[in-house]
């Protein structure tokens, strides 16, 4: 009885420790930092889930929407182990009904790690500094494929905004007063299909400087806020494929504000947004 009892104490002891070393692990290997996050809400989705139930193909085409984000943005990352480390050349991301949370990890862009100070391989390296700049093809990429895609295979049009702040980011976990940001932006401020700058990314020089000094036609102005221009952001090689659905969108439409959004998504899709 009295081996049972230490064997028992033994295992419990190092499991203890165990716990103790992996939970100051997960707390020090990264920690909430500034970083670039994406936040989309799909608009109409509420209406959308009322007719699933009498509607499979809907359903269908909803599951098949937020698997094709998961697959293609989530799972096809390569993640690799190196000195104890986990980098990864992937977004985080979350989906809850209908939001759809991004992370761009800051670690991502940094050639030496913090805590260990051992050189991240160059595959997981990107263009320093950490700039909207160095970052925006792939976050453009994204929200065009994302809110294109929302349109053809839903009907729904998708609006959100890009944030700049502390988050917690390690794929797939996200979390951290930026993302509660980016949400109360979206609610109080985001009115309109579209993705907005948030104001605080004005803030950072080099941001702002990329922002304002604007020559391809990827930002407008709306109400005194920034946005990813609709104009080839959601047409692309779709182009009249999504301008019908646009079209047949405000025209069905009945409710007065959702006709609205439909209205100046069309406008901002034919450049009349356009920024002199």
């Amino acid at each position: 009885m009295a081996l049972l009892s230490n064997i028992v104490n033994y295992l419990r002891s190092t499991l203890q420790r165990h716990l103790r070393t992996t939970t100051k692990e997960t707390v020090t290997d990264s920690a909430i930092e500034k970083q670039y996050i994406i936040y989309l809400d799909i608009i109409g989705f509420k209406e959308y889930l009322q007719d699933v139930s009498s509607n499979p193909s809907k359903e269908q085409s909803l599951i098949s929407f937020f698997e094709y984000i998961k697959e293609s943005y989530f799972h096809n990352a390569e993640v690799e182990e190196i000195n104890e480390q986990t980098y990864s050349t992937t977004f985080a991301g979350t989906i809850l009904s209908d939001a759809i949370v991004i992370g761009y990890p800051y670690s991502l862009h940094k050639t030496r790690n913090v805590q260990t100070n051992k050189r991240i391989p160059e595959k997981f390296r990107y263009e320093e500094p950490h700039t909207l700049q160095s970052i925006f093809n792939t976050f453009y990429s994204f929200i065009a494929d994302i809110s294109s895609k929302a349109l053809l295979d839903l009907g729904l049009m998708v609006r959100g905004c890009i944030h700049y702040a502390d988050t917690y980011i390690k794929p797939p976990i996200i979390f951290g007063p930026g993302i509660i940001e980016a949400y109360r932006f979206e609610q109080d401020h985001v009115r309109m299909p579209a993705v907005f700058i948030h104001p605080k990314i004005l803030e950072r020089e080099q941001d702002k400087n990329f922002i304002e000094n604007d020559n391809k036609g990827f930002f407008n102005r709306y109400e005194e806020l920034y946005f990813l221009d609709q104009e080839h952001l959601i047409t692309g090689q779709n182009g009249e494929a999504v301008k019908k659905i646009i079209e047949s969108g405000l025209e069905a439409s009945t409710v007065h504000h959702h006709k609205a959004k439909w209205q100046w998504l069309l406008d901002s899709t034919e450049g009349k947004f356009r920024r002199k």
